[in-house]
């Protein structure tokens, strides 16, 4: 936004009069009305008592207004004109003014006013007068000649706090108190000019100015138990008087029915209903809350063939349709801001609309369906006192509107890809051989449409059938399309490519989808993507279906399109031989699969093709070691079968430190001094690990006993551990390689156990039966024998 705003007095107070230059759509509203691009002035005189400044020019032949008391103020001035216009820059023909009246009319000395394009002497004004509960309309032809041309009902209701704005737009005055419209008229006598202040007696006051370029507005009027609005449209385009657009919104939402605007586009000029009303037979059909549309019915002076008179400004229909009301719907009745606008008519509200809107406005205009229409019409005034209204001139016609060969070749590209036309006429309709010869013509320019023809009989107005096939096609053409879609018919992968997903929309596809369902998702749901994907991942194998899915701006989804393909996945597996037990085999380091016989084996497991896989033995067989070969690699489009596992026993070999070896003997618990070598082979051969470990020698010499410390309690703890029925403990101190110094309770309680193991050697002696914990002359006979016994024996 850019808003230029200047301080243009020269004044002591900040809030004197402030020009403000706006360039923004939109950046202006009064009373609720959206305004276009415009230039606005404003003025709230709060500054020092004196004339208006440099901003105002007063009109010729009248008095300049002058400030007191930080407003306009007349209360010591004599009665006389004294009118002003706003000067500093220049405005539109179509514009307005507005301000406040603080001051009551005294008697007969009514006033004041505003006024629009005043220029020299001339200009209109609103004027609190003829009684103090009437507002009128005068034509000022000079300063000293005026005349009223309208008059409110003389009923109003007057404050001095009412906010009062006079427009001029095309030919319509129109006057507001409050946003209401009390005063309105037609006139063409002036254009251009600028708004400005009308005061005339000494009691006359005025305030809180502002004043600017107007455009289309639209009042809401009334709401009918039906639920249809009218609202008051004032239009630079569709002129010669104000004219009622009758409004129905949907009162139930749809689910997955995108909302959007249908325009219910009349045959006859307003009030007319010859061929029926448009509005009326949709709200019967319940076509508002079936396809979610909120329906617009505008009104005209005259018959409608939706095109521009090339000089009147009261019948320039396509601007009134595309410049100001679609702008004007679009952002006062929009629900979601990506509405479709939709064009239905028949006769000439369906060959006008078609070259005069949708040809000539595909951004603003989504869709059209239009029956037994007027599509060879060939001169401006083929229906005379109709078409040579609108039309204005021939030329104007064949250059603009005729639906020839020529004009559908300018406007053809946004129609060839996606169907946004439908047309549709019965065998006995008056324009049937019309129809038939447009579907001829719009095909040889490769325009998309859809022709619908039927044999039965049908008046020529809104109630004879058609409204419902004409409905069911706009929303078929709202829907995006899935134009191309397809995957292979088989895979060994459960991520499989797409090789073809394309869709096409009247305006744009926003977001595609896969699913394995062919239940239609909402345009809300997760997992839309902006573009189309080229791979799907599914869960499992087997037989499957893919459904493809488009959707648009306006949250419409299309139908489906589908593909099936069958996924096989890939194996991975060998054979293993020489087991004797169970091993354990893994694929990746997981996958477990055990097996206990010789074979070929295959992993539970399938894969995708072209994934990695490592096969190794987790668990090797009791007494046996396991070598994998081409055990790792990539599948390549074929199960694999190449993996060997070959098990073989286990040799242990033991060689004494000081000589000799124990072949597939068990490791003794203790060994003579030097310890032991260790040595496992595979069968007779090959050493796959080698280790030497010092275990106990030497003899014990001490008693011992609980509370000692002393070296060889820690060899006696060892010696201990290395039988499990005599171990001190599985874990923590005193358990094996966790051995102290210490001669604790679990020592004692072990040396109790070794005790009484060899009772006869240790206790019987004594004549006892239970250990005794201490390690005595028995005991330490009993533990050397152990230590000095020769090991494999």
């Amino acid at each position: 936004m850019r808003n230029r705003i200047l301080e243009l007095c020269n004044l002591p107070k900040l809030a004197c009069c402030i020009f403000v230059y706006s360039i923004v759509l939109g950046s202006f509203f009064v009373f609720g009305a959206s305004r276009a691009s415009a230039t606005t002035a404003s003025d709230n005189f709060n500054r020092a008592d004196g004339g208006l400044g440099a901003n105002w020019t007063t009109v010729a032949g009248t008095v300049a207004p002058p400030i007191k008391g930080n407003k306009i103020n007349l209360e010591d001035e004599s009665a006389g004109l004294h009118s002003a216009y706003w000067s500093a820059v220049s405005f539109t023909s179509d514009q307005y003014a507005q301000a406040t009246f603080p001051n009551t009319p005294n008697g007969t000395n009514f006033g004041p006013g505003i006024a629009v394009r005043l220029a020299d002497s001339r200009g209109y004004l609103l004027w609190w007068g003829n009684s103090q509960n009437t507002m009128s309309i005068w034509r000022m032809d000079s300063a000293s000649t005026w005349t009223q041309i309208a008059n409110s009902s003389n009923d109003l209701t007057i404050s001095t706090s009412d906010v009062w704005k006079f427009e001029a737009v095309g030919s319509n005055l129109v006057g507001y108190q409050n946003g209401t419209i009390v005063v309105k008229t037609t006139d063409t006598t002036y254009t251009g000019g600028s708004p400005g202040v009308w005061l005339y007696y000494p009691a006359n006051q005025l305030d809180d100015w502002s004043g600017g370029d107007a455009s289309f507005s639209a009042t809401l009027l009334s709401t009918d138990n039906n639920g249809v609005k009218s609202y008051t449209m004032i239009s630079a385009y569709n002129g010669n008087g104000t004219h009622v657009l009758r409004v129905l919104e949907p009162t139930s939402t749809v689910a997955g029915v995108a909302h959007s605007f249908l325009y219910a586009l009349p045959v006859g000029p307003e009030s007319d209903y010859t061929y029926g009303n448009g509005l009326e037979t949709l709200r019967g059909l319940g076509a508002h809350n079936t396809y979610n549309v909120t329906i617009i019915a505008p009104s005209f002076s005259s018959d409608p063939w939706y095109a521009d008179h090339p000089t009147d400004s009261n019948y320039k229909y396509e601007s009134f349709m595309a410049s100001e009301l679609q702008p004007w719907v679009a952002a006062n009745l929009a629900t979601s801001g990506n509405e479709q606008h939709w064009l239905l008519g028949f006769s000439k509200s369906g060959s006008g609309p078609m070259g005069g809107l949708l040809l000539r406005h595909p951004t603003l205009f989504t869709l059209g369906a239009f029956w037994d229409s007027a599509f060879n019409i060939s001169a401006y005034n083929d229906y005379a006192g109709s078409s040579d209204v609108n039309y204005g001139t021939d030329a104007n016609f064949q250059n603009n509107y005729r639906l020839t060969a020529a004009l559908l070749e300018t406007y053809k590209t946004p129609f060839l890809t996606d169907n946004r036309i439908w047309i549709s006429a019965a065998t006995s309709g008056i324009f049937y051989t019309a129809t038939t010869d447009f579907d001829a013509l719009l095909t040889t320019k490769s325009i998309q449409h859809t022709m619908s023809l039927t044999g039965t009989a049908r008046a020529h107005n809104w109630d004879s059938g058609w409204v419902p096939e004409a409905l069911a096609a706009l929303r078929l053409d709202s829907l995006p399309v899935v134009t191309a879609f397809s995957i292979p018919t088989t895979a060994s992968s459960l991520i499989v490519d797409i090789t073809t997903f394309t869709a096409s929309d009247s305006v744009s596809v926003t977001g595609y989808k896969l699913t394995e369902t062919s239940t239609a998702p909402s345009a809300g749901d997760s997992g839309w993507a902006v573009t189309a994907s080229t791979t799907y991942t599914f869960s499992s194998a087997g037989s499957k279906t893919l459904y493809a899915w488009a959707k648009n701006a306006a949250g419409n989804v299309s139908a489906s399109a589908s593909s099936s393909v069958t996924v096989t996945l890939l194996t991975i597996g060998g054979t293993i031989s020489g087991l004797t037990g169970t091993a354990v085999l893994q694929n990746n380091g997981g996958d477990d699969f055990s097996l206990s016989a010789n074979g070929s084996f295959t992993f539970p497991t399938a894969v995708n093709d072209g994934a990695n896989y490592a096969v190794t033995v987790l668990t090797l067989p009791t007494g046996q070691t396991c070598v994998a070969t081409n055990s790792s690699g990539t599948v390549a489009s074929a199960n694999v079968t190449s993996v060997s596992i070959s098990c073989s026993n286990v040799v242990l070999n033991i060689v004494l430190a000081g000589g000799g070896v124990c072949g597939n003997c068990l490791i003794p618990p203790v060994a003579p001094s030097g310890g032991l070598k260790i040595s496992v082979n595979q069968g007779s051969n090959d050493v796959i690990a080698s280790t030497t470990i010092t275990l106990l020698s030497g003899q014990f010499t001490k008693y011992l006993g609980y509370g000692q410390t002393d070296a060889d309690i820690k060899r006696l703890q060892v010696l201990l551990n290395s039988d499990p029925s005599t171990q001190l403990a599985y874990a923590g101190p005193g358990s094996p390689s966790k051995e102290t110094n210490f001669f604790g309770s679990l020592t004692k309680k072990a040396v109790i156990k070794f005790q009484e193991k060899y009772a006869m050697d240790i206790l019987s002696p004594w004549n006892l039966v239970k250990g005794t914990g201490i390690v005595g002359r028995t005991t330490l006979a009993k533990i050397n024998e152990i230590v000095t016994k020769s090991p494999g024996r």
